[in-house]
């Protein structure tokens, strides 16, 4: 079976490929089209030349297409966007717009179109996840990047994590924090820490948790200030809850009074900290889990 979707993306309509068959798949993808594996029984391994594979055509959507579409054609996939940004996948031609004032050793992978590049297809095009840029609409100048990477937590923390979740004690006390400035979504795919799997229902039978991912921000100097942190991470953190269908965490420095002002906001937690002496150590924060039935009843 083939079906097909015709995108229209910047004035221009774009034919995306649907099928289960090896030849079809093939035919398009030599036509320079963007296409979609379908699994069947007999093709799991024939149709590997497509980058994306879904298990049915029920899961064919409109907006997975428009997605597969994007990245087939170097566009980026919008985030979403606030009163004043779009938030945004990165593109190559990203990496010569962010002052080199603003590299650091996380920001390594930003340094150049090549570099980029390869960020683009190993991060979003295997997690669907990472760091995004911030592009202010009116001037269409990258304020910053900012996104979600899998935690990479000391075994204590992860620890201390997985009691918040469960609801078990010890989990520390609540408090007001936000995500450092380090940038989340730099490691390539195979980095995944337990931390951010999902640990399904405790053995006392409470309910199943979500999954973790750690938020992060860096806002450009010129830009700071302005209250684009927070714009940009409400926004993230929405979008971790109603696509990604996580919760998140992040470390933040005690001194990073600016951030943790930020976090309030978000409603996150300080589940770290009463037994660290040191004001350089870093704190972990998390977000409780709402149910979407709680929400709905709130």
């Amino acid at each position: 079976m083939v079906m097909e979707y015709n995108i229209s993306l910047e004035g221009r309509s774009h034919p995306v490929v649907i099928s289960d068959e090896p030849e079809a798949l093939l035919a398009a993808k030599a036509a320079g089209r963007a296409i979609i594996g379908v699994e069947n029984d007999g093709n799991k391994w024939n149709i590997t030349c497509a980058h994306y594979i879904i298990p049915d055509f029920t899961s064919a959507t409109r907006e997975l297409a428009e997605l597969v579409l994007r990245r087939h054609i170097g566009l980026p996939w919008i985030i979403g966007t606030t009163k004043r940004l779009i938030i945004r996948e990165f593109v190559k031609s990203d990496a010569v717009r962010i002052p080199k004032e603003e590299y650091g050793m996380e920001e390594n992978v930003f340094r150049s179109p090549e570099l980029m590049a390869h960020y683009i297809e190993k991060q979003y095009g295997f997690y669907e996840y990472g760091t995004w840029a911030l592009e202010e609409k009116e001037s269409g100048a990258l304020v910053g990047m900012a996104g979600v990477s899998n935690p990479r937590l000391p075994k204590d923390l992860e620890e201390m994590l997985r009691r918040f979740e469960t609801g078990l004690p010890g989990t520390g006390l609540p408090g007001t924090g936000l995500p450092g400035t380090g940038l989340p979504g730099t490691g390539l795919p195979g980095t995944a820490f337990s931390g951010s799997e999902d640990p399904g229902p405790d053995r006392a039978g409470q309910k199943q948790c979500l999954p973790w991912l750690e938020l992060g921000y860096h806002i450009f100097r010129p830009f700071r200030r302005m209250g684009y942190a927070g714009e940009a991470v409400a926004a993230i953190r929405d979008y971790a809850h109603e696509v990604l269908e996580v919760r998140l965490c992040a470390m933040i420095q005690t001194k990073n009074q600016a951030s943790r002002a930020v976090a309030e906001g978000l409603g996150m937690e300080c589940i770290s900290g009463t037994g660290i002496q040191s004001s350089e150590a870093p704190l972990l924060y998390a977000e409780r889990w709402t149910s979407r039935t709680d929400k709905a009843g709130s």
